[in-house]
């Protein structure tokens, strides 16, 4: 259910209070966002969105790979330039001599997927990477129109979405009042019928008087 802004601050406050009653010093230790900086803005729905990829993509999970070029992008432009590869692949969880290459394999699966958009600079295949809304792709292959896999496509990758991580999914979304969210699961409108044509009927002319 969505929240006005009046009621989120309600919630907010309450959950400090009860935070503080449990820890007084929280507000002391946590990690202030707009002080310390270096942050980006994810969904909230980021767990949901990487276990679905996960799953896409069997033995080859790609939400970690996922998560790490989100956090390259900058003041949440959705874009970053793929200029520091070893610094991603670490950051991704890979490592060693094949670590670059396993990187490059997953985020080929991404782009497969639809989940990331590249265009190349120099000899950098990836060399530019847009992420679009994750929801949108998600809706698209739950519809059966995202992007077409190649035939044959990598060992374990498909498009199919576990029904149950599905619902869950939409259900945090709808908790959260993702607008977004709503506004794919709301149909489109159905055109108004277009108005009957007018007929002109002619009178027929009367004889005239003898």
């Amino acid at each position: 259910m969505a929240t006005s802004p009046q009621a989120r601050k309600a919630i907010i406050d309450s959950e400090n209070a009860l935070r503080d009653t449990l820890w007084p010093d929280a507000s002391e230790r946590l990690w202030a966002h707009k002080v310390s900086g270096g942050f980006v803005t994810t969904p909230k729905t980021m767990p949901y969105v990487c276990r679905i990829l996960d799953e896409m993509s069997k033995d080859h999970p790609l939400g970690a790979t996922y998560e790490a070029l989100w956090s390259y992008t900058w003041g949440n432009n959705a874009f970053l330039r793929f200029n520091k590869p070893d610094d991603v692949t670490f950051a991704a969880g890979f490592s060693g001599q094949r670590g670059r290459r396993t990187l490059l394999e997953r985020m080929r699966r991404l782009q497969l997927l639809g989940f990331i958009e590249t265009q190349p600079n120099g000899n950098e295949p990836f060399g530019f990477i847009f992420l679009p809304n994750p929801h949108v792709v998600l809706f698209a292959h739950h519809d059966g129109k995202g992007p077409a896999l190649p035939d044959p496509a990598p060992k374990g990758l498909g498009t199919h979405i576990v029904p149950a991580s599905w619902n869950a999914f939409v259900s945090r979304a709808l908790d959260l009042g993702c607008k977004d969210v709503k506004a794919l699961l709301s149909p489109p409108p159905s055109p108004a019928p277009s108005p009957a044509p007018k007929v002109i009927r002619r009178r027929a002319k009367t004889a005239g008087k003898a």
